[in-house]
Formats: structure tokens, C-alpha cells, sequence
């Protein structure tokens, strides 16, 4: 009886083997930490590629024409603030070596231009900015020397001819000590491509409380493998520690039982895909919509969103360019600064959130307590309607944070039920939001005439609120799948008077809207060719189910989502 109690009681607290695997799981430093907590950051890439009109310094532009007598870091931080940046990561040196310190390890930087007569220092004028404005600073200073004859990009600092090495190893290791030392303490150092020099005991000794990106045998993050600033799904921010020391981890090498905490930072440039001003280059910017998208999977998936600005050849970020970022900052606001009910979570495998009212619902906010790992592996969210539970998204990860995106859903109260869990889940925090556009209207249903033959893009994907998905028409032969109809349930009567479509490209050119009125399908609108993104408007009908027939399209119609909205009373 004693051993059969004996057993009983280790069944209930976890097996031996699972208590083992969750005192080796892969844990956060402080360090690590702090970092998942500014979630958002700014990245600045400026350097005389900007002069040039090139992404890549190739040395043409002479240094005494480069005098950015305009320059305002204030401006700098000012932008950072208005999207939510806490800290700045100040690409101090890019791959052509160009200096924006003073140094006297090479003749390529800012002593050798016209700038404030050659006595400039851009990075002083930043630290100084960052601590003003009560931001955090970080520095990326590139490895490699076009001087000391490299292999090219991504060698990490060996140079081409291995007389050279130890004069360029060197030259970096005083270029690191005058960065950490000069401008106070640096939250984050970048080595793009890695760095393979011996640098470890110049960041213990000066940066101890830096992350690292990339490095051999010093990184404490890595990157997420992309630059379009999206972290998979599932995000799992443990490693190996013999793929840790390498220094050039990606995404790829994610392991949930990994015994090494390495999170993923998400790097992604304002304009797609430059990093450095050039002329025209507005018409590259990335639409608030877009940069949503990118949040809502970098920040939105427990890793850190570096979004890089770039000033032009004033030194002042373009007032075009600054104000995206604050209308980026404002739909992060507008969509989750005030949650409609939020609260602590819970250690164990149910959390539930109450909500003040049956209220429409498409987002729920949830935090792991990291600082024990990433226990969380399997996990469902439940709403409830009508006194029944129904299942709105399963997931993996957790993490730091997870915005899960689901159709919108009328409900008094959310579920969340951890399926799968290596030691007791530990549930942080829980915060539901609806992100909808006001007047939009939660869908019940979709149903399509046409279905794409694989079954991987059905119409349920026009209403989930997720902009990875898609429905579409078979595209093997899309004129015999001509017209195809959308129809869209609402599950009760409402007067609207618009349909908003996004589109994967402009394809469709011509269509027609119907509703359902007193039993019977009546023509409210049509068109032709619509434009990737569409609002289109339509005298109010009040109505319950409405119908959208693509009648032309070239070659497919494939669509994101569609909404349609309430008129306004």
C-alpha cells in the first residue's frame, strides 16, 4: 500500500522524467529579460550610401562633401517615442567601415568629412539625445574591413590574406573598447554576420548588461532568418548550446527543449527593401496595415520588433517618413492600449477572463511567465456563446507574449486551456481586445461556390482576422470556376452600407454585390476592377447574408479578407 501511495503521489506531481526536463529547460537571463520587455525598437541606418542613392557605401562619394549641418537626434528619438521605441540601434559602422565616431583605428569616418569641421561625432550626439528622452541606445558596429582585404560580407572579421588578421583584429578590438566606453552603457551590440575576433572579455568588461546579436561564443540573441520582420509560428526562443556558440543562429535552429535561452530579433527596414535614404524613396513605405501585420508577428509572437528609419542627407528623418511611424504608433494604441478586460493569469492548466458585457472579440493577449521557460507546447482559446464554450484558435507557443488573431466573436467570456505543458503552465497575464475598424461587422459565416480544389485556401479564411491566409479560385483553370460567390452570414440583420475587400493582387475586374431582403437577393452595387485594397460603398440595405460574385478576374481572384460594415446611425 505504501509504494502504491508512493506512486500515486509522483504521478500527481509530474513523473521524475518530466521534472527533470523542466529543471533543464532553457531560462531567460535578467539581461534577456529586460530585453523581451521593450518589445518594440529602432534601428538607423545612415552612412554615404545615403549620398550615393545605394544600399552599399562602394567609397565614390568624397568625405569632405558629406556635412549633414542639419542633423537632429532629438528628432531621431522623438520619431522612436512616437511608435512606441525604447531604444535606438545606431548602425555606427555598416559593412564599408565608415565611422561615424571619433576614432583613429581608420582614415574612413566622420574626422575625415566637412561635418562641424571634422571634429563631429554623431554617436555622442545620440547617447546624449537617448538619455534626455529617457531612451535606451544600442550600437552595431560591422566586423569586417574593406581595408584589411575581407572574404566578403558575412566572414565575420577573417580577413582574405592571414598577414592582415592581427593588424585587424586589432584595429576592431579598439574601435568595440571606444564605442562601449565612450558613450555610456549600450543596451544591445549588433555584429551583422556574425563576428568570429576575440571581443568576449571587451564586453564583459564594458558591456556586461548588453545583449548580443550574433557573435561566436558571445550572442545572446539571434536573428529570426528574414528580413520582413516576421517570427514563425510557433516562436520557440530556446536553442542548443553548441548551435548558441556558433553565433549565427537563425529561426531554423528553434528548439522548444533547447537548453539555451537565444530569442529572435525581428529587423525590418520602413521601406521595402532599402535601409538607407535615397530620392523617391516614399514611394516604398510600408502602409500601416503592413506594418500591423509585421507587429502583430514579431511583437506578437514573444520577439522584438526592430524597425529601421533612415535620415536623408541632412541628418533629419524625412517629416513624410515621421509620420508613419506615429500613425504606426497610433493603430498600436488605437488596437490595444485599452483592452476590454484584462487580468492576472493563473498557475495551472484553465485561465478564464471575464468580460464586462457580451461584446465582440478578436484578439486575446496572453504572457507566459518566462522567467521558468517556455513550459507552454499546446493550448486552446475558447469564447463563450450563449452559455456554450466554442473553440475560436489552438496554439503552441506563448512566450513573452502572443497576440492571437481569431474571427470576431460576440461573448461574455474567454477560456484559455493549455493542452500541453512541460511542469505546470505558468499564465502571466490574459487581455482581449477587438481591433476591428469601428462599424465593422463580425461575420458568422463564409461560404463559397468556388473553392480551390486543394482545400488549402477555403472562404473561413476571409473572415479570420489573420492576413497570412487567403482564400482563392482554383487557378489551374479560373474560367470555368467563373462566377464564383461569396456569402457572407452576419447571424442577425444589420444596416450596412460598405464592404472593405483586400485583395493578394489586383485581379478581379468586374463583380457584384447582393443582399438578402425579405427572402429575396437584390443587387446593391457592382463594378469593375476593384484595386488591392477596396472600400466599397453601396447604399444602406438592412440585411442579414450578402453576397459577393466575382464575374472577371485575371487570372484568379484571391482575396485576404473581407469585411463589411454597419452604416453609420
Amino acid at each position: 500500500m505504501k509504494n502504491l501511495l508512493l506512486i500515486l503521489a509522483l504521478l500527481a506531481a509530474g513523473s521524475p522524467a518530466s521534472m527533470a526536463q523542466t529543471a533543464a529547460l532553457a531560462k531567460p537571463s535578467a539581461v534577456q529579460l529586460a530585453w523581451h520587455e521593450k518589445e518594440v525598437a529602432m534601428f538607423l541606418h545612415w552612412g554615404p550610401a545615403t549620398w550615393q542613392g545605394r544600399e552599399y557605401d562602394d567609397r565614390s562619394t568624397p568625405l569632405p562633401e558629406i556635412n549633414p549641418a542639419q542633423i537632429d537626434t532629438d528628432q531621431w528619438c522623438r520619431v522612436a517615442q512616437s511608435f512606441g521605441a525604447k531604444m535606438i540601434v545606431f548602425v555606427a559602422r555598416h559593412c564599408s567601415g565608415f565611422c561615424w565616431w571619433q576614432t583613429e583605428a581608420t582614415q574612413y569616418g566622420i574626422k575625415e568629412t566637412a561635418f562641424e569641421g571634422g571634429k563631429g561625432d554623431v554617436l555622442k550626439r545620440l547617447s546624449e539625445s537617448c538619455r534626455k528622452q529617457g531612451l535606451k541606445l544600442g550600437v552595431y558596429v560591422y566586423p569586417g574591413s574593406d581595408e584589411y582585404g575581407p572574404e566578403g560580407g558575412g566572414t565575420g572579421g577573417k580577413t582574405k590574406d592571414p598577414a592582415k588578421q592581427e593588424g585587424w583584429t586589432q584595429a576592431f578590438r579598439q574601435m568595440l573598447t571606444e564605442v562601449l566606453t565612450k558613450y555610456g552603457d549600450m543596451e544591445e551590440v549588433w555584429f551583422d554576420g556574425s563576428c568570429v575576433l576575440p571581443i568576449a572579455d571587451i564586453l564583459q568588461a564594458h558591456a556586461p548588461r548588453a545583449v548580443v546579436f550574433q557573435g561566436k561564443d558571445v550572442a545572446s540573441l539571434r536573428w529570426v532568418g528574414n528580413e520582413r520582420g516576421r517570427a514563425p509560428d510557433p516562436t520557440w526562443q530556446a536553442v542548443k548550446r553548441e548551435a548558441a556558440l556558433t553565433g549565427g543562429t537563425t529561426d531554423k535552429d528553434s528548439d522548444p527543449d533547447g537548453d539555451t535561452w537565444l530569442p529572435m530579433e525581428c529587423d525590418v527596414p520602413l521601406l521595402n527593401h532599402d535601409w538607407f535614404w535615397k530620392p523617391g524613396c516614399d514611394a516604398r513605405m510600408r502602409s500601416v496595415d503592413e506594418l500591423m501585420e509585421i507587429y502583430e508577428t514579431s511583437v506578437g509572437r514573444g520577439s522584438l520588433l526592430l524597425l529601421n528609419a533612415t535620415p536623408d542627407r541632412t541628418g533629419r528623418i524625412p517629416e513624410t517618413h515621421a509620420q508613419r511611424y506615429a500613425e504606426f504608433g497610433a493603430e498600436i494604441a488605437r488596437r490595444y492600449a485599452k483592452p476590454i478586460a484584462s487580468g492576472a493569469g493563473a498557475v495551472g492548466k484553465v485561465t478564464e477572463l471575464a468580460l464586462p458585457a457580451v461584446v465582440a472579440v478578436d484578439r486575446l493577449i496572453s504572457m507566459e511567465d518566462i522567467r521558468e521557460g517556455q513550459r507552454i507546447r499546446e493550448y486552446q482559446i475558447e469564447a463563450r456563446v450563449g452559455g456554450e464554450w466554442k473553440t475560436v484558435r489552438q496554439g503552441q507557443s506563448m512566450g513573452w507574449k502572443k497576440i492571437d488573431r481569431f474571427p470576431a466573436v460576440k461573448t461574455d467570456r474567454l477560456r484559455l486551456t493549455v493542452s500541453k505543458s512541460v511542469g505546470e503552465p505558468l499564465v502571466k497575464r490574459l487581455a482581449a481586445c477587438f481591433v476591428g475598424a469601428p462599424g465593422a461587422i463580425p461575420a458568422v459565416s463564409v461560404q463559397a461556390s468556388s473553392e480551390h480544389v486543394s482545400g488549402q485556401f477555403p472562404a473561413k479564411y476571409l473572415i479570420d482576422n489573420d492576413f497570412g491566409t487567403r482564400w482563392a479560385i482554383d487557378d489551374r483553370d479560373p474560367k470555368t470556376m467563373l462566377p464564383a460567390t461569396l456569402e457572407f452570414d452576419l447571424g442577425l440583420p444589420f444596416n450596412i452600407d460598405r464592404m472593405d475587400v483586400l485583395q493578394v493582387k489586383d485581379l478581379v475586374t468586374r463583380y457584384e454585390i447582393q443582399a438578402e431582403v425579405a427572402g429575396q437577393w437584390q443587387k446593391i452595387h457592382a463594378g469593375g476592377r476593384m484595386g488591392e485594397k477596396a472600400s466599397l460603398r453601396f447604399p444602406s440595405v438592412t440585411a442579414r447574408k450578402v453576397r459577393l460574385t466575382i464575374l472577371e478576374s485575371e487570372p484568379f481572384a484571391t482575396f485576404w479578407e473581407v469585411t463589411l460594415h454597419e452604416a453609420a446611425k
